[in-house]
Parts: structure tokens; C-alpha cells; sequence
């Protein structure tokens, strides 16, 4: 229904004629360059295509800028050719800024088109956003249905405040809504629109898992949430698991081969393996159509101490190429300290037997969280330096707004100033630990990265396991990274010329406790 609120919302050159047959939603994943950068089929944003165009009312066109490299100037081609109602954007932390400017951008030229932002971003941040952003609405959670029940509501003229994640400015007041949606049946979502997705220009360019066999592949999202509480990791989610069914994951996989000629898939859910009747099943059923013509990847890491043999045989029957594991530390107490409880022992049997079936795994470590010691972190890099993985990755702990992590990091020191800005690169130039303990944190990664990967042994595994195509596209940007992360160490080292130890002893206690408090309130 059109009323006469509804059309002074939008630009006086349009008229009444343009809305009958539908309403125009551009849908916009933004690029913000950094290091190390990389580009993927952004899955929400494609689902959420199928969602809206699934409804009779919705004209929808989606653009990945941060593939194309684009910025202002295709924005302003979008905006003339399409001539958009609503904009929509989804946006990681680093590419906030991207998708402010071009927001901002959309309100200078055509001012009554609704801006709207979403995705891992906003999550536990609306009233910050609002405040520090021009965008109209800001989504947090799931939003295959509030979305689309939002614009229904807008449209008709009615009031949107309440729908489920929705915050908004009214009145030039943010409100701010405090409940978020949960789907648990991801059946009855549509899957995305793969119609939409340009797989050549993906497979040009590098992406998030690095390595890659075929030339052409596509993201599986097939399960949201999961159940363990570390304290540095999101929930937009949710703390409970709940999962596409396995047949609904296959049918995907015969579309994606069938249609467009994918033989390689990359799953990145938080935690594929946290239901291992649903990935023997899966993984069963792929071998007996496909044998091991396919490959699959699990970048994001699946749960190393509750994945058994019998998975990695099924896993390796399959075709699957790389599994990331995430180890964070060597720590027990850290292990404690932030939440992730990890049978240690258990991950490094499941690190080495992975690697005699001939997988590439990846080890994720995270060095300097708050109280760590010197002593810890050194034990952290000889687990990696012991182990049969073919490639590690080391991060500078960078605490996350609206994690428990942050609110650790806060704790332990009040008085430290969060120089990083997570809002541009995920690696901070100058780390927390360094800003609260003044030791060269970024000097000691520098030195982890050079320890692991010369030695012969495993410079010999990456040439026999690493595919010749990921060699452009994955091994010379990860020697970027490296490159990346030793500049910053030479020059956080010259920044900060008097620099102190690690911490040699837990002289903060008091952290331990409130630990327990700040992840009991997630």
C-alpha cells in the first residue's frame, strides 16, 4: 500500500508509476583494503537475495564491491542505473569505514533512499553505530526474516520499531532495539542466490582459506551457532548449534557441481563437526556419488579435540584438502582463562593422524592475552614448532567490542588505550599487550613465523601438499602477511624504544574471577 507518508520518504523526481511494479533493493558488500586482503562469495548477502526475491514486491540487485575493487565511483553508477529505494550493506569490523563513506555518499545524492547496515559488524553496537554513522537502520543477528518484514512494514507506511535486531534513528534519536531473531530451521531459508555470484572473478583472487585445488569454488554456510563460550570469539549466533539438515547441505552441493560447475567447496561454519553423525553422513554420501572428484576446505576451523580417526577417514575419503584447527594457546590456565577448555593432547593426536592422511591442517595461535607470560607464550610456539602442521598462523590477541575478551582486557587494565582499531584491520599495528605490558609482542611473532616455517621438514610438506594453484593466489600473499607482520614489528620496535618484559608471574588475580562473571553475562 501506498500512502502519502510513504512517498515523502522518498525523491520527489520519482513518481507513483515507478513503485507499482516493485521496490528496488540494492544490496552492497563493501571493500576496505587491508594487508592481507581477500575476497569470497559473501553467503549472507546472497541469501538474503533469495529471501527478497522470494517476495512479489522486491526488485533486488547485489554488487560486491570488495570484489571489484570498487568504491565511490560504481556506487554512483548503482545509484543512476538502478536508482535504488533502500541500500543495503553487510560489513565485517575492518570495512566499517568503507561502508559509512559509501552510506554517506548515498544520503549526499539521493537523500531519501534508506541506508541500512548488517553483518558480523553491528553486533552488540547499534547505539554506537547510529551515533558514529549516517546509516538509517542497523541489523544485528539473523536477518533472512526481520529484513524482509522491515521493508514490508516501511513501505506501508507502518512503524518498524520492534521487529526483531532492528535499531533505527527517530527523530534524530536512536532507539534501540535489545532482542535479536534466531531461525533454528535453516531449511525453510532459501538458499543463496548463486545465480548472482560471479565465480570467476572469485576464483582470480585469493580467499579466506588461502589454498585451493580447483579454480572455481564455492562457501557452504550449513550450520549457526555454537555451544562453547570463549571468550574472545562473537555470538552473533547464538550459544546454541543448530544445523541445515545433511540432505539440504547435499542438495546444495549437487546444484553448485551440477549447475555451475563447482567441484570444490569451502565450509565455514563455526564448528561443521560439533553433530559427527551429520558430517559422517554427509561426507559418506559424497563419496558414494562423487567419490573423490570434489575438494573441500573448512577455513574456519572445525573443533580438533572432538574429531576422532574415523571423521578424518571420512573426511580424507571425500576429498578434503585442508582442515584449520584453532589452538590458541599451549596454556592450561589460558585455556581456563578464556573459556575454550581445549583437550590439548586430544587436538595434536587429531593434528597428526589428519596429516598422515595426507590433509593440509592449519593451525590458528593467539599470543598475548591479558596475564599471559613470557613462559607461555614460548610453550604455545614450540607446540606448533613440535607438531605435523603444514601451515600455522600467529595472531596478536586483539580484545573485539562486545566480547568478553574486551571486557578481560579492560579489566586487567583499565589504563590502557586501545591503539589498535579493529575497525580497519583485524591485526592492530601496535597490539593491546604491547600498549598494557610494553613488551615487543610483534617482534616475537615476527620471530614465531621465522622458527616454523624454516624448517626443512615442513617447507618440504607445503611443496608435496600445497596445490601448484594456490601458490599465486594463496602462498605468495600469506609471504605478504609475514613480510606484513615484520615490518610492523621493526616499526612498533622503533615507536617504543623502551620496552619491559612480559609478565613473569600473575601479579592480576583479580582477572580470574571476573572472567567467570563477564562470560556468565553473554
Amino acid at each position: 500500500m501506498i500512502t502519502t507518508r510513504t512517498i515523502k520518504k522518498l525523491p520527489v523526481a520519482r513518481t507513483i508509476a515507478d513503485y507499482v511494479v516493485a521496490w528496488r533493493i540494492l544490496l552492497i558488500k563493501p571493500y576496505q583494503p587491508i594487508d592481507l586482503w581477500m575476497a569470497a562469495p559473501p553467503v549472507g548477502l546472497l541469501t538474503l537475495a533469495a529471501v527478497l526475491r522470494a517476495e512479489r514486491d522486491f526488485t533486488v540487485r547485489f554488487v560486491d564491491f570488495n570484489v571489484r575493487r570498487a568504491g565511490l565511483q560504481a556506487l554512483r553508477t548503482e545509484l543512476a542505473g538502478f536508482q535504488p529505494h533502500v541500500v543495503g550493506f553487510s560489513a565485517l569490523n575492518f570495512q566499517l569505514h568503507a561502508a559509512a563513506d559509501l552510506a554517506a555518499e548515498v544520503k549526499r545524492l539521493t537523500p531519501a533512499t534508506l541506508t541500512v547496515l548488517g553483518g558480523p559488524v553491528t553486533h552488540r553496537r547499534s547505539a554506537e553505530l547510529l551515533k558514529f554513522s549516517g546509516f538509517d537502520w542497523i541489523f544485528e543477528g539473523e536477518a533472512e526474516r526481520s529484513f524482509p518484514q522491515a521493508l514490508r512494514t516501511y513501505f506501508s507506511g507502518g512503524a518498524v520499531f520492534g521487529i526483531a535486531g532492528l535499531s533505527l534513528r527517530e527523530n534524530g534519536n536512536p532507539r534501540i532495539c535489545q532482542s535479536t531473531d534466531r531461525i533454528p530451521d535453516l531449511d525453510a531459508i532459501p538458499m543463496p542466490a548463486w545465480d548472482l555470484c560471479e565465480f570467476d572473478r572469485y576464483a582470480r583472487e585469493p580467499n579466506g582459506n588461502l589454498i585451493k585445488k580447483h579454480r572455481r569454488y564455492a562457501y557452504l554456510f550449513t550450520s549457526r551457532g555454537c555451544p562453547y563460550k570463549c571468550a574472545y570469539c562473537h555470538d552473533i549466533f547464538g550459544k546454541k548449534f543448530y544445523a541445515g539438515s545433511a540432505d539440504r547441505v547435499l542438495t546444495e552441493i549437487d546444484l553448485l557441481h551440477d549447475t555451475y560447475g563447482i567441484r570444490e567447496f569451502h565450509i565455514i561454519d563455526d564448528i561443521f563437526n560439533f553433530e559427527p553423525e551429520r558430517l559422517s553422513y554427509i561426507m559418506k554420501a559424497v563419496t558414494k556419488k562423487y567419490g573423490n572428484r570434489l575438494a573441500f576446505c573448512f577455513p574456519n576451523g572445525m573443533r580438533a579435540d572432538i574429531l576422532t580417526p574415523a571423521l578424518i577417514d571420512q573426511l580424507a575419503d571425500a576429498g578434503t584438502l585442508s582442515v584449520a584447527v584453532a589452538i590458541e594457546t599451549a596454556s592450561r590456565r589460558l585455556q581456563r582463562l578464556i573459556k575454550k577448555h581445549l583437550q590439548i593432547e586430544r587436538a595434536i593426536s587429531t593434528i597428526n593422524y589428519a596429516s598422515q592422511r595426507g590433509i593440509i591442517v592449519k593451525g590458528f595461535f593467539m599470543l598475548g592475552f591479558p596475564t599471559e607470560t613470557l613462559a607461555e607464550m614460548e610453550n604455545t610456539v614450540q607446540l606448533a614448532l613440535r607438531s605435523r602442521l603444514t601451515l600455522a598462523h600467529f595472531f596478536a590477541v586483539t580484545p573485539q567490542p562486545g566480547s568478553p575478551l574486551y571486557e578481560l582486557a579492560l579489566h586487567e587494565n583499565p589504563e590502557t588505550e586501545f591503539i589498535c582499531d579493529p575497525l580497519q584491520q583485524y591485526n592492530a599495528d601496535r597490539p593491546w599487550y604491547e600498549n598494557s605490558y610494553g613488551f615487543p609482542l610483534r617482534q616475537f611473532i615476527a620471530r614465531a613465523y621465522r622458527r616454523f616455517y624454516a624448517h626443512p621438514s615442513r617447507m618440504l610438506r607445503i611443496v608435496r601438499r600445497v596445490p601448484w594453484r594456490s601458490y599465486a593466489h594463496a602462498v605468495l600473499p600469506a609471504l605478504r602477511s609475514v613480510i606484513s607482520v615484520q615490518r610492523r614489528a621493526a616499526e612498533s620496535a622503533a615507536a617504543n624504544q623502551t620496552t619491559r618484559s612480559a609478565p613473569q608471574n600473575l601479579r592480576h588475580t583479580a582477572v580470574h574471577g571476573a572472567v567467570d562473571g563477564i562470560a556468565a553475562r553473554q
